[in-house]
């Protein structure tokens, strides 16, 4: 009996193990503007207008656990900060959780571009609430770009406006940010780490995702696929079910 109960907790055990490993979904640059969100100046031809130019990155679990995000790109001594990462996790175009810049974005050049820090946030935030206003002088859940001399994507979606008198949204937690790199022309890699977006309920689905720099000189809006256990797990799992009801079958037979 003891050998039994020795054989099923290794198998549980690799089983949890396959299904904690850490898995990356990749993901490119392929849209200009948010969704709902077009280019109310009428030129929709430049994927990234001056600097930086985002290519690229991936997205971090661990089994079904959202866990990290990496993001690859070029730059240059321009000193503009990294906005909020958006996730709809349930396809229902509401935005379920943020990781948000805690410097605001209008404080977009000088020491305060160096200083970044970010927290996880739940929130119920529609895709798209567009107004020609500039993002100061309007009620949105939205901070949005005001870089007019850019023109193209002025009033563009770039931070969470988590504002407890305005909006509905809970504070999870803090988490890691390794900053951005603002000296050369790169390629750099920047990293947000140690938090937790649990899409267990969503396997085999998909989230949405929308990112940008407080600038919106160049964006990220696409969806990515929740990764589900391999087959090999599953395999791995049902083959050593097998091998204890084998066991245990000689066991009554040697016993009888």
């Amino acid at each position: 009996m003891k050998n039994l109960i020795a054989l099923f907790i290794a198998i549980a055990f690799m089983f949890s193990a396959s299904l904690a490993q850490a898995e990356v979904v990749s993901f490119g640059d392929n849209v200009k503007y948010w969704e709902g969100f077009g280019n109310r100046y009428g030129d929709n031809r430049y994927d990234v207008i001056g600097n930086p130019d985002i290519t690229g990155g991936n997205f971090i679990f661990s089994g079904h656990v959202l866990t990290g995000i990496s993001i690859n790109y070029t730059s240059t001594d321009r000193l503009l900060i990294p906005g909020d990462w958006f996730f709809d996790v349930n396809q229902d175009n509401k935005w379920d959780y943020v990781l948000h810049n805690d410097i605001p974005s209008y404080k977009n050049v000088g020491p305060y571009a160096s200083t970044n820090s970010y927290s996880l946030y739940s929130v119920d935030f529609d895709f798209a609430i567009d107004s020609p206003l500039a993002s100061w002088r309007r009620s949105s859940p939205y901070d949005e770009s005001f870089a007019g001399w850019y023109g193209y994507r002025e009033d563009h979606p770039v931070q969470a406006n988590v504002d407890s008198s305005k909006y509905d949204f809970t504070l999870l937690q803090s988490i890691s940010f390794t900053g951005w790199e603002y000296t050369g022309t790169g390629p750099y890699t920047s990293t947000w780490s140690g938090f937790g977006i649990d899409l267990t309920e969503f396997l085999g689905e998909e989230f949405t995702y929308g990112f940008a720099m407080t600038c919106a000189n160049d964006v990220l809006f696409g969806s990515a696929p929740i990764p589900s256990p391999e087959p090999s797990t599953w395999i791995l799992f049902g083959s050593g079910l097998g091998m204890l009801m084998l066991a245990r079958r000689k066991r009554n037979d040697n016993s009888a």
